[in-house]
């Protein structure tokens, strides 16, 4: 059975409420053309693979942090720049 993301949306501020308001507004894409179970973009949109909605509400809320603090910490936008800098990046 699919776990309802509102549901792991609300589990995830309880535990860290800081993210309250990255969580809430954050889209999630369920998407099945992801190599791996969830990325986040320089957009700050979360894209989550099937397979990820098979996952308790405790686990699908830690990917969701895990994706949000990309964001926090502008990995997406650091990463444009290390590929810009070095060419075998």
């Amino acid at each position: 059975m699919a776990v309802d993301l509102g549901h792991v949306k609300i589990w995830t501020i309880k535990k860290l409420p800081y993210f309250r308001t990255l969580i809430l507004n954050m889209p999630v894409i369920e998407t099945d053309k992801l190599p791996y179970i969830a990325a986040v973009d320089e957009d700050w949109r979360i894209y989550i693979h099937p397979r990820a909605l098979k996952l308790s509400a405790k686990e699908l809320g830690m990917i969701l942090l895990h994706e949000a603090s990309h964001c926090v910490y502008r990995h997406a936008k650091r990463g444009k720049v290390l590929a810009a800098s070095d060419p075998q990046f």
